[in-house]
């Protein structure tokens, strides 16, 4: 299990991330702030597992009202009970087990603001 304070400051930093991006640069942002909190070093399977988590949790909210988890719209404006964040958070921890629920429950809410809502 990746620990989750680990999990959370890369996701912090992977957040941001799309396709274009170059992944070497936010990988050594990583590193270094993993360093700064004393989190332990970059490991790319770790780093791995979590880009893959952003990347599969970005393409959802890229989706909109095609993602499976897009329950309806709740106004004239995107809002964060557009998805339903808790069955989104239930797959994600069954397709990715070496993070735990909770980092994913944490992680979801700034990936709907980044993703859906901005």
């Amino acid at each position: 299990m990746i620990p989750d304070a680990y999990a959370l400051e890369a996701l912090r930093f992977l957040l941001p991330e799309f396709d274009f991006t170059d992944t070497h640069e936010v990988d050594l942002k990583i590193t270094e702030q993993l360093k700064k909190k004393k989190l332990g070093a970059f490991d790319p399977v770790i780093i791995s597992e979590l880009r893959a988590l952003k990347n599969t949790v970005q393409t959802e909210f890229h989706q909109a009202s095609k993602s499976r988890y897009f329950t309806h719209t709740h106004g004239q404006f995107c809002d964060i009970r557009d998805f339903d964040l808790q069955m989104l958070a239930t797959d994600m921890a069954d397709s990715f087990p070496s993070i735990s629920r909770d980092a994913i429950d944490r992680f979801l809410p700034n990936a709907t603001f980044y993703y859906y809502l901005k």
